[in-house]
């Protein structure tokens, strides 16, 4: 449902999400339908499994769930289950918004140790 919402919603709604206990949680994942409904395939270059909230509005590139929550204490610093930074997710996905905005915050994310090969 949380997931979902991020996926399909705009700001008001995720207002509406009871986030405690989940802000620090990297057991989300992105259902196979929104391939479909992004402009993604099944063939996802990334994990789509043991993300955080922050993964799947990177990966939704939706700006205003990425910025309610960071700052209600999701770190842009925080690496998925498999290592991966929601930077990832926000450039496999072209959502050029949020790299920006993570960029503003931390510019060493752009450093060579961060690159992500696909």
């Amino acid at each position: 449902f949380i997931v979902n919402t991020i996926l399909h919603s705009d700001l008001n709604e995720i207002l509406k999400l009871d986030l405690s206990g989940l802000l620090s949680n990297t057991n989300f994942f992105l259902p196979t339908s929104s391939f479909t409904n992004f402009r993604h395939n099944i063939n996802y270059p990334l994990p789509t499994k043991s993300l955080t909230l922050l993964h799947v509005a990177a990966y939704a590139d939706n700006i205003e769930a990425f910025i309610f929550l960071h700052k209600n204490g999701l770190s842009i610093s925080l690496k998925s289950a498999h290592g991966y930074l929601p930077i990832h997710y926000a450039c496999a996905s072209g959502s050029k918004e949020i790299v920006s905005y993570i960029l503003s915050i931390d510019p060493t994310q752009a450093q060579k140790k961060y690159i992500l090969i696909l």
